[in-house]
């Protein structure tokens, strides 16, 4: 299936035009001068990919047409005010299999608000969320018609056939303080578990907003990845040692394939024998195994003696090269990353499954804290770090003057490298270093897709949400 996001049109943007956006292969980069409504377009995709109805009503505009995965979606300004007032927030998260939504639903519409109250509080205990927030999804669920889930619906199947994770920077982006300055007097920790289990679910499709992904956040992602890594390698090791005891009195040694020995470099056996802990070989046994292995590649056979060693070995260098494949993502990480920092490095040790960042200076590998990072750097650990780590696939990048706090050379590899890990991006930019590169050919002036009309004020629409606000 064609999984792109080929027009977005906003009908009407401030009564005064509307903009008509031609996407070519899931990638656009948008170019033109300070107001002419760049972000604004930015921010009003974002919205909508996302379901964020509240924000959108934020901007003036009469309607929006976008055209997903080849389905043509259209809301009128009514219908999404609808879709904001009833629908505060979707729930992401799934419970033995059915979403949570859908047994929401069945609650809502077979119990006495008695039973919805006990019922509430038995699944808040189950799930660990407060028992406030499946009350108000309850009286939310209650208030939409069956046109509301329609409609609803309609939007979900479109939205998960387009892509993966939306990953949204908006323009003033502050990745370098922790969220507990920036949003004083919340319960940040319950904040964090709302993002996690709603915006954020690995279960569904997601969406995130890269302002508050400090260093902090960075450090956690890292550790996250190299501690499944390890675990990983560990549960391996058992499990081969235990295979390898099968095979042992099974006699399968016997005829296994042992040209992987003769290939492999002795810089190879020692990082495998580095991962291997001394529990399972003691440095004289590794010793001993290295032995047999020249042996071996110096008369081109194996004894008979050895066979049953030389069946271990063997299956260890495959077992390294399934970990190398699991590795994939913190190598290429770190490979990136250190395309972009200057006097400085990541460094994967992958015997000790620890991510650093040292000097590169001759004489001096001291380590450097990540929070000791310049600003533009920050943004691209962050970014990367999410790109690579996060264990999402197939996310659509939106990106606002991505060339803030980046060098000239930084700019011109910036989105070829976000291509590499995503299904396609839109950006908003100032520079034309963002572009000087093989993505020239989706460069487009705002202006391009703007039809101006004569501003109408009696179609502006009042500051009142609804008729409930008005003071008499």
């Amino acid at each position: 299936m064609n999984k792109t996001l080929s027009k977005f049109r906003v009908e009407g943007l401030h009564n005064s035009r509307t903009i008509d956006l031609d996407i070519s292969d899931n990638k656009l980069i948008l170019v033109g001068e300070n107001g002419t409504g760049k972000s604004t377009v930015a921010n009003l995709i974002y919205y909508f990919l996302t379901s964020q109805w509240k924000r959108m009503l934020e901007v003036q505009f009469k309607s929006i047409v976008a055209v997903i995965c080849e389905t043509e979606l259209y809301l009128n300004r009514q219908e999404i005010r609808e879709l904001s007032t009833k629908l505060d927030h979707e729930v992401k998260f799934r419970i033995d299999g059915d979403s949570l939504e859908d047994h929401l639903k069945e609650l809502a519409l077979t119990k006495s608000e008695n039973e919805l109250i006990y019922e509430s509080k038995e699944l808040a205990k189950l799930i660990g969320i407060p028992q406030r927030v499946i009350l108000e999804d309850l009286k939310r669920i209650s208030r939409m018609t069956e046109e509301d889930h329609i409609l609803l619906n309609d939007l979900r199947a479109t939205r998960e056939k387009f892509a993966g994770e939306i990953l949204y920077l908006p323009t003033y982006r502050r990745i370098e303080q922790d969220i507990e300055k920036v949003l004083q007097g919340i319960d940040v920790d319950e904040l964090r578990y709302k993002k996690h289990r709603f915006a954020g679910s690995k279960n569904k499709d997601s969406y995130i907003e890269l302002v508050e992904f400090g260093m902090e956040d960075v450090e956690r992602t890292i550790t996250k990845k190299t501690t499944d890594i390890k675990e990983s390698v560990r549960t391996d090791l058992s499990n081969l040692t235990g295979k390898y005891l099968r095979d042992v009195i099974r006699g399968a040694y016997k005829s296994a394939d042992l040209s992987q020995l003769e290939s492999t470099e002795e810089t190879t056996i020692d990082k495998i024998f580095g991962r291997v802990p001394e529990e399972i070989l003691t440095i004289d046994d590794k010793e001993k195994l290295k032995q047999i292995i020249n042996e071996s590649k110096a008369t081109g056979e194996v004894t008979e003696n050895n066979k049953v060693v030389a069946h271990f070995l063997a299956q260890l260098i495959q077992l390294n090269n399934k970990q190398q494949e699991d590795e994939k993502d913190i190598r290429d990480f770190v490979s990136v990353c250190n395309g972009y920092l200057t006097g400085k490095k990541f460094n994967y040790d992958n015997t000790q499954f620890e991510v650093t960042v040292i000097n590169k200076s001759p004489g001096n590998t001291n380590k450097i804290s990540m929070a000791a990072l310049s600003s533009g750097e920050k943004q691209i650990v962050s970014l990367f770090s999410h790109l690579y780590l996060s264990g999402q696939k197939n996310s659509f990048v939106i990106i606002d003057e991505p060339e803030l706090s980046l060098s000239v050379p930084w700019q011109k590899r910036l989105l070829p490298d976000i291509l590499n890990k995503c299904n396609g991006f839109i950006a908003v930019t100032h520079s034309p270093f963002i572009f000087d590169n093989e993505l020239r050919t989706y460069v487009h002036s705002l202006e391009e897709y703007t039809t101006s009309f004569e501003y109408d004020p009696s179609l502006e629409e009042s500051s009142f949400a609804n008729y409930d606000d008005i003071p008499f």
